[in-house]
């Protein structure tokens, strides 16, 4: 069923089942600022924060990211698509779109997939898309107590690198009130810059004015780059989860050039680094290395317990898959995305689309 829920009811039931912050409250919040309708669906034991996306011809489908979250079983996931299709066809939705938050082992291609449709998706009118809307791959940052451990499982060469930046004198602070027009606006340069140089696809300005105006700042105790002390814990000995998304957003300087910057959401006992740029100009003072040290001291200083750079994908992102793999961590690889298909002609009219704007 479709409800409303409040923010701690739903954001505790996603903590509680270790969700994606693709499922917080607060995401749907920034999506609904965004202009886009958001629905929570639960049933069977599963729940999933439902967004609508506008197509062209009047048409439009629903997107569940990294979910619905629960116990996936056939039962219950049957159970979820009847809700989620009753929903669907009452807002006029061509199809529904779910990226799932099921991780699959290191397995060859065609066996990932027969043992993927084997377990959860043998559902009629479902499609395998073959792809997905979030990263497939993502490097993931186990956090430990010593800063010692960390380093020591790094790349020589990323070690290097970041005390070269030390030595040059990199600069990096996290953006606060006072700066935050400037700084969106540094931010928004670095990444179109970026983009345009790595031939990445953005979204409209304004969809990321609208997530830092909506998403709320995690506190900043320290002005200063943390000494890297314990993680906050908890009375079982565990880092404390945080309740509710936050972010930050980091900028590093040289001799007062702002040459990296960082988007990074806080969810649970994560840090997620979701957008961000570096210059051409000044590339020998490594100060993309001086950003991210920073912003793994200052997560585990947040408490958590993980740092998640993002996609990896050694062919299409070649150069910034091995900037992140050179900080160590580990490979979190998901099942593609699948789509339920609610009017077959609609849905024929949207990939006929794709094609012709290929």
């Amino acid at each position: 069923m479709s409800e409303p829920f409040g923010h701690e009811k739903w954001n505790a039931a996603m903590l509680e089942r270790g969700a994606s912050f693709l499922q917080s409250f607060e995401w749907g919040e920034f999506q609904e600022r965004y202009g886009r309708h958001v629905s929570r669906i639960a049933a069977g034991g599963l729940s999933g924060q439902v967004i609508e996306h506008a197509l062209p011809l009047g048409l439009r489908y629903f997107y569940v990211p990294r979910g619905p979250i629960g116990e996936w079983n056939k039962e219950a996931f049957e159970r979820w698509h009847e809700a989620a299709k009753r929903f669907a066809r009452k807002r006029g939705a061509a199809f529904l779109r779910i990226d799932p938050p099921l991780q699959i082992p290191d397995l060859p291609r065609t066996e990932q997939k027969v043992l993927v449709r084997g377990s959860q998706f043998q559902i009629p009118g479902l499609r395998d898309t073959g792809r997905s809307l979030q990263p497939r791959r993502n490097l993931v940052l186990d956090l430990p107590s010593s800063p010692d451990a960390l380093l020591s499982a790094m790349h020589e060469k990323t070690r290097y690198n970041i005390r070269l930046a030390e030595r040059h004198g990199v600069e990096s602070r996290i953006s606060n009130l006072e700066s935050r027009k400037n700084d969106t606006t540094t931010f928004i340069d670095l990444l179109s810059e970026t983009a345009e140089r790595q031939g990445i696809r953005l979204h409209p300005e304004r969809y990321y004015e609208t997530m830092l105006d909506t998403i709320p700042d995690l506190p900043i105790p320290n002005p200063q780059p943390a000494p890297y002390p314990p993680p906050l814990r908890g009375g079982s000995g565990s880092p404390i989860p945080i309740s509710r998304l936050t972010k930050r957003l980091y900028l590093a300087s040289y001799q007062g050039n702002p040459l990296a910057t960082a988007l990074v959401l806080y969810f649970g006992k994560r840090a997620t680094y979701l957008h961000g740029g570096t210059s051409s100009e000044h590339k020998n003072t490594m100060a993309p290395y001086a950003l991210h040290w920073r912003i793994i001291r200052d997560a585990r200083e947040a408490g958590c317990a993980e740092y998640d750079f993002g996609g990896v994908d050694e062919k299409q992102w070649e150069g910034i898959t091995r900037f992140k793999r050179g900080f160590g961590g580990r490979v979190e690889e998901y099942a593609n995305a699948h789509d339920f298909i609610f009017d077959p002609i609609r849905y024929g009219l949207y990939r006929f689309g794709k094609i012709i704007l290929r």
